[in-house]
């Protein structure tokens, strides 16, 4: 079975920058695009930095979520108490199958459907909060959808 990979801010950058602009070191990666998210007063990414750097940092633990397990993940009611929630670990990927046959979560964006690949959740706040990032691959002018295989 195919599940997708997250892919990280700085596994985009590793194939997009130079070698001689990229750094390979993980905090060294992070604390350059921390600064970057302060800069740009950007709450949004900076927990995302800070999620993936620990994510990366825990040697990237992850959740495959098998086609038999989805309906019944659809049908969950969500009606409790968010204190009731506690990660496994501090950072944990889910990981969805890649055929979409085998795939039913997704969600509508600009009129179609954008099937969800993974989703990374972190420890906020020493349990006071959990954050949820998705990953749908990237989005392109003209709704064309890429990102890792």
């Amino acid at each position: 079975m195919d599940f997708w990979t997250y892919t990280t801010i700085r596994d985009w950058a590793r194939r997009s920058l130079p070698e001689d602009r990229f750094s390979d070191n993980i905090d060294t990666f992070y604390k350059e695009a921390m600064g970057d998210a302060v800069r740009m007063r950007s709450g949004q990414f900076l927990g995302q930095c800070i999620n993936e750097r620990d994510w990366e940092k825990a040697r990237r633990p992850y959740y495959n979520v098998w086609p038999s397990i989805v309906p019944m993940l659809t049908r969950l009611n969500l009606e409790l108490d968010s204190e009731l929630i506690r990660l496994a670990l501090a950072v944990l990927c889910i990981r969805f199958p890649k055929d979409p046959a085998k795939n039913p979560l997704r969600f509508a964006w600009q009129g179609q459907p954008v099937p969800i690949r993974c989703i990374l959740m972190g420890d906020m706040d020493k349990g006071r909060g959990i954050s949820v990032l998705i990953d749908i691959g990237e989005i392109m002018p003209g709704g064309v959808c890429v990102g890792s295989a």
